[in-house]
């Protein structure tokens, strides 16, 4: 049997606080509100947590907000995973991190498949499949707050918009079915992508698709995931002309612009890459991914990087942030 946890002030008080260096050393980035979005704890409950109980020390931008780190995010995440399971804050608070996971699995149980992506991704698009939409919104919440936001968006939503693609095609789903389901998702995405507060001198990408091309949501999940690895994203939406791709990289002096090709690649996306090529800003790097890409039929020029995996997404924006 597990010993109970810490259930007194004193408790909290004996546990470390973190010094102004340590905080630093944390780069704290989100604010209060982007936080409330990403844990599923209101801005009040944290301020009253923090006040109470000494579950985080937020760092400060120098505007005086208050401002926190990807850690502090993760730590929130489980405190209210476990208040969920039935804990009280005051019982949890003084808990360093490792202490806290271990709890959560312990709550949870080894057997306990609510946290997977597959039954995350099953009980969405069972909701999907009965067009329960309200249910369906609200699983792809909970999933949202169940993992993380890096899990979400780099192994959750890529494997249901597999799944939705897969069961369209075999008449599985409707048309009315798979367009309400990508409705929710990129509902979601679009708060994500809002979460996320670029850094001073953040280099810029543009991200959008071809005209013609308008399956939207691998652009938007790749401008959510430049976000979070410290990019300004712009997001433009699909089906877009050469020249507007062209004018947007130019105005938001973007160091990148980033492309999905869902719909197989055909001699017109190939006329349309050869034509930005030549236009784009010479310092403009030219990201091609998506299903539609295949086995590409030309030689990539220069300027042009083919992104067969988010982990080389992520490797690139990493390595040129």
């Amino acid at each position: 049997m597990s010993p109970e946890p810490p259930t007194t002030k004193k408790a909290a008080a004996a546990a470390p606080t973190p010094t102004k260096k340590a905080v630093a050393a944390a780069a704290p980035g989100y604010r209060i509100g982007a936080v409330a979005r990403l844990t599923g704890v209101s801005a009040h409950a944290l301020r009253m947590w923090e006040r109470r109980y000494g579950v985080l020390s937020a760092g400060r931008s120098t505007g005086g907000n208050r401002l926190y780190s990807e850690a502090d995010v993760s730590r929130l995440r489980t405190i209210r995973q476990l208040v969920d399971h039935g804990l009280s804050i005051g019982q949890i608070a003084a808990l360093d991190g490792d202490a806290l996971e271990r709890l959560l699995r312990e709550r949870r149980g080894a057997g306990d498949a609510a946290a997977t992506t597959e039954a995350l991704s099953d009980r969405f698009l069972s909701a999907i499949q009965a067009m329960d939409l309200e249910s369906a919104a609200a699983e792809l919440t909970r999933a949202q707050l169940a993992l993380t936001p890096r899990a979400f968006v780099t192994e959750l939503v890529p494997a249901l918009l597999a799944e939705l693609g897969d069961r369209w095609v075999s008449g599985e789903l409707s048309m009315a079915q798979e367009h309400a389901a990508t409705a929710i998702v990129r509902q979601q995405l679009g708060a994500l992508l809002r979460v996320y507060e670029p850094p001073p001198g953040a280099p810029t990408i543009v991200c959008t698709t071809l005209e013609g091309e308008l399956h939207e949501l691998g652009a938007l999940l790749v401008a959510v995931i430049a976000s979070m690895n410290g990019w300004r994203a712009c997001y433009l939406g699909p089906s877009l002309p050469v020249a507007e791709c062209v004018f947007a990289a130019k105005k938001f002096s973007a160091r990148a612009l980033a492309l999905s090709v869902v719909a197989p690649a055909s001699r017109a996306t190939v006329a349309c890459v050869d034509e930005l090529n030549r236009r784009l800003p010479r310092d403009v790097v030219l990201l091609l991914g998506g299903s539609g890409l295949g086995e590409l039929p030309w030689p990539l020029a220069g300027r042009v990087r083919r992104i067969r995996r988010l982990d080389d997404l992520e490797g690139y924006l990493r390595a040129e942030r």
